[in-house]
């Protein structure tokens, strides 16, 4: 109950040993990154967080990102409906971001940019989700359960 967070929440404050029932019974389902499509949706308003905690940063100028977006409008722009290939070939190409700083730049999200270069998307899917996992379990201090569920490795094509 919401009432019972509230409170709970303020004494956890008071007492960090003490954590809020939220917090002690927390789970969270591998199988439900594949939904995440709505920024409206609370999980994926989570996930953006960490990305944004994780010091993200914009593909193009670097520059550290805030609640607002992932990227700016600018670089949004830029990539468009392009193939990642190719939006990142013209990031390194035509706006001379160094390929060790596009990398640094990607690594902020948990993007591997030699799985986007290569084209691997079910693969580059599969190992961000296993680094966005391992992000909440460092957060939550909690094991993720079902990283190795048939139902994860038929959807993903492996463990996460």
């Amino acid at each position: 109950m919401y009432v019972d967070d509230v409170t709970e929440f303020m004494t956890w404050l008071e007492y960090p040993d003490a954590p809020p029932k939220t917090v002690s019974n927390f789970n969270f389902n591998p199988m439900r990154l594949k939904d995440l499509q709505t920024r409206n949706n609370a999980t994926y308003k989570g996930f953006m967080a960490l990305i944004l905690k994780n010091s993200a940063r914009d593909l193009i100028s670097g520059t550290r990102m805030n609640l607002e977006t992932p990227i700016t409008s600018k670089t949004n722009k830029i990539i468009g409906s392009k193939a990642p290939n190719d939006y990142l070939s013209e990031i390194i190409n035509r706006y001379q971001v160094s390929r060790p700083n596009l990398e640094r730049y990607l690594a902020s999200h948990w993007i591997d940019i030699n799985l986007l270069m290569d084209e691997e998307f079910n693969e580059f899917i599969a190992a961000r989700a296993g680094l966005l996992l391992d992000a909440v379990e460092k957060v939550t201090g909690k094991k993720i359960l079902g990283r190795d569920s048939d139902e994860v490795k038929n959807f993903f094509g492996r463990a996460i």
